[in-house]
């Protein structure tokens, strides 16, 4: 395959106009207004994907050369596990020197959530929508798929004025293997056909012989090197955050 030409014009992660595309970000949880535009959207897409689950982000975009997107971003819950919010008992040796319960030390609440991600791309057509691109990733009792929305987002990192989408989520799962962070990356190729890549950083959880690795699967050596850039801003981005 030969090297593919790319997408989009320059953008901040909350959006932006910029040269002749304009990029919008509604944050569905944020305000009224905004969950009862995201409300409209499933509205709109509930033919084409009736079991998609609720909206939590939507990105507008116009670009002359393309025509209107909207890229939309839902998860479904499946099962929801809460654990802790209560106390559990220490024992040792107590002050009248006979082993018992000495304290009794709080566990913090959490929830661990199974949840469906899904993410379209979809270009306006005539009043309805022509499929682009669709992510899906579904978890499990032991693997928790969550978008990074701060990373899910759209650019022109070469600036020819043709969009590119970016997916990117953490997959949080049970055991020692690494987790991976992985973004995946919607552009078009040389013949406006979508082509699909995928970066995929990988954190260490408990193995001693693991370490901090990115793999690139061979599409994403096809990008332009303003793409491959951009992927690699947000990888390097997300480690830093993630360490901190």
């Amino acid at each position: 395959m030969k090297k593919i030409t790319i997408l989009l014009a320059g953008l901040s992660l909350f959006g932006y106009c910029a040269g002749d595309i304009s990029i919008t970000n509604h944050e569905c949880n944020k305000n009224k207004t905004e969950k009862e535009y995201c409300k409209s959207k499933l509205l709109a897409i509930a033919d084409l994907y009736p079991d998609t689950g609720n909206i939590t982000k939507v990105i507008n975009v116009y670009a002359p050369k393309m025509g209107y997107y909207d890229f939309i971003f839902t998860e479904k819950i499946i099962k929801e596990e809460k654990f802790g919010g209560n106390y559990s008992d220490v024992y040792g040796i107590k002050k009248d020197g006979k082993y018992g319960v000495v304290r009794k030390e709080y566990n913090e609440p959490y929830v661990l959530t199974q949840k469906n991600l899904h993410a379209y791309v979809l270009l306006q057509d005539h009043g309805g929508y022509h499929k682009e691109a669709v992510f899906k990733d579904f978890g499990n009792e032991v693997y928790w798929p969550e978008f990074q929305y701060k990373y899910c987002l759209v650019d022109d990192a070469d600036k020819n004025g043709i969009p590119e989408f970016y997916v990117s989520y953490f997959g949080a799962s049970d055991g020692l293997d690494a987790k991976p962070f992985k973004v995946i990356t919607y552009t078009y190729d040389d013949h406006d056909t979508m082509f699909k890549s995928k970066a995929t950083a990988l954190y260490p959880a408990g193995n001693d012989e693991d370490v901090y690795t990115i793999e690139y699967d061979t599409n994403s050596n096809l990008l332009p090197k303003a793409i491959r850039k951009k992927i690699k801003w947000i990888l390097d981005d997300h480690n830093k955050t993630f360490e901190e």
